[in-house]
């Protein structure tokens, strides 16, 4: 069992900035808490560990 690792880009600040047009919608995302999403059978969870 294992997880799979998806490929995603984030893009740098500077991107972001040169992006932004008048009256467009923004978000922030939080991902602090985006690892209880991630299943975790329980005889695993005493190795994982997160630091922030």
């Amino acid at each position: 069992m294992y997880l799979l690792k998806p490929i995603f880009k984030i893009e740098t600040p500077s991107f972001i900035r040169d992006s932004i047009k008048p009256l467009h919608w923004w978000m922030s995302l939080n991902l602090e808490d985006a690892y209880f999403h991630v299943p975790i059978p329980p005889n695993y969870r005493k190795y994982l560990r997160f630091a922030f």
